[in-house]
């Protein structure tokens, strides 16, 4: 078993790497299409071998954050809108979520279309949120296309049917030029979740059409005519850390893609029924650091990862003890303004420390803390400024791309966003 397979079963992917399209590392280069101009200036070597040494060190690139579309609708007290968002933070901003209109599944036609009918118009969400590079010249804005719950029913067949025929692909090709640059954007972040998952409406021709999709949307891109005063737009993926990577033929994407956006965190939660870490980052066993090795495995050039760092958490239920891997009976209780069992924004796990109700721990290891309500029996998994540190000293020593934020309304934007400040330090004076 070679090195990556070893990480892989360590991951405890399911099928490791031999249900992968690709069951050994790239050692010769992936066809690369043309890449927009802010790739062709930091991309060196296009390939990587699973042996070959990190990058050389390099300060942080980019910090990308992921803007969520439906926060504005939170009571007072939680509420999130375009206006919270502090656009000096970042480099890259993405608008999460656009959808897939597949129209008739009879006779199926493709196009880019809102999640939400607030984000459209003079005074609509996306609007206001390209108007925030008035306030930041240099931030670059992209849309998000798809997101967990557009594969959902009855949603789950749009992407596969989609990228199964080149005048499928075409149509959403065309439909997501014209409506990018209708609304002012300067790119596109796809995040299909997953091609050839059967639990998520996907089929086993999705991992060949994925390949496909990505580089025709790469090449429309660059045979676009941009408007005058325009660069050619940026397309990126959001892409998993866990088992879906099984899916991926990771030596054949990354040519057509600016940079890759790695979902680097749920590694645990409450359907484990036993505690564990949501974004640990260990040096050796399954974590961020080995997420990457994989990646770095299969050919991808480090410095299109972009890692990403959880500004939430996961809580755990009926815990007897303060320990990981302890099991656990359900999902922590809801929280104030995310109102979702199990999970816990950083803004939420301030608060519940300066009550006193849990205590904060740090595990040496995995270089994350956790927090324990004793009474309440629930054990709480989170990232703090020292484990966004560890993971950007990770990113920089290792060379790769910058760091992505999921997401932006999950830290304590009421006092200074103190996780995304983390990183923001830490890029080039402009």
């Amino acid at each position: 078993m070679n090195r990556v397979s070893t990480v892989l079963c360590a991951l405890s992917l399911s099928a490791c790497l031999t249900s992968m399209p690709n069951a050994e590392p790239s050692t010769t280069p992936a066809p690369e299409a043309n890449s927009s101009s802010e790739t062709a200036k930091s991309t060196g070597s296009k390939t990587a071998k699973a042996d070959e040494k990190p990058a050389a060190h390099k300060q942080l690139q980019r910090v990308v954050g992921y803007f969520p579309d439906w926060t504005y609708g939170r009571d007072a007290k939680c509420r999130y809108t375009v206006e919270d968002i502090d656009p000096m933070l970042f480099t890259h901003l993405n608008f999460a979520f656009a959808r897939v209109d597949g129209g008739d599944r009879k006779a199926p036609t493709f196009k880019l279309a809102p999640f939400d009918k607030t984000d459209l118009g003079p005074t609509g969400q996306y609007a206001r949120f390209v108007a925030l590079k008035k306030k930041n010249p240099n931030l670059k804005v992209l849309l998000s296309v798809g997101g967990w719950t557009h594969s959902d029913p009855p949603n789950d067949w749009i992407f596969s049917t989609m990228a199964d025929s080149a005048d499928g692909r075409k149509q959403f090709i065309d439909s997501a030029i014209k409506y990018l640059r209708e609304n002012g954007f300067d790119g596109l972040d796809l995040d299909w979740e997953y091609p050839s998952e059967p639990t998520r409406g996907g089929r086993a021709q999705d991992t060949t059409n994925y390949v496909k999709l990505l580089r025709e949307v790469r090449a429309g891109f660059d045979s676009e005519k941009a408007p005058s005063g325009k660069d050619k737009l940026l397309f990126t993926v959001a892409a998993p850390s866990g088992v879906y990577i099984k899916w991926y033929d990771l030596p054949k994407i990354h040519g057509s893609l600016d940079w890759i956006n790695l979902m680097s965190y749920d590694y645990a939660g409450a359907w484990d029924h036993r505690t564990g870490h949501n974004a640990p980052n260990p040096a050796h066993g399954p974590g961020v650091a080995a997420s990457v090795s994989i990646y770095r495995g299969f050919g991808v050039p480090a410095d299109k990862i972009v890692v990403g760092l959880a500004a939430y958490g996961h809580t755990f239920g009926g815990v007897t003890e303060s320990k990981v891997g302890t099991p656990s009976t359900q999902s922590g209780p809801k929280q104030e303004c995310t109102q979702e069992p199990g999970l816990v924004a950083y803004s939420e796990m301030l608060k519940i420390l300066s009550s006193g109700r849990a205590k904060e721990e740090w595990d040496e290891v995995a270089h994350v803390p956790y927090a324990y309500d004793e009474k309440a029996q629930v054990f709480l998994s989170y990232d703090n400024p020292k484990s966004w540190d560890n993971k950007l000293d990770f990113i920089e020593e290792q060379g790769l791309g910058g760091a992505m934020v999921w997401e932006i309304d999950q830290d304590d934007f009421k006092h200074g966003n103190p996780l995304i400040s983390t990183a923001t330090k830490r890029l080039p004076k402009q």
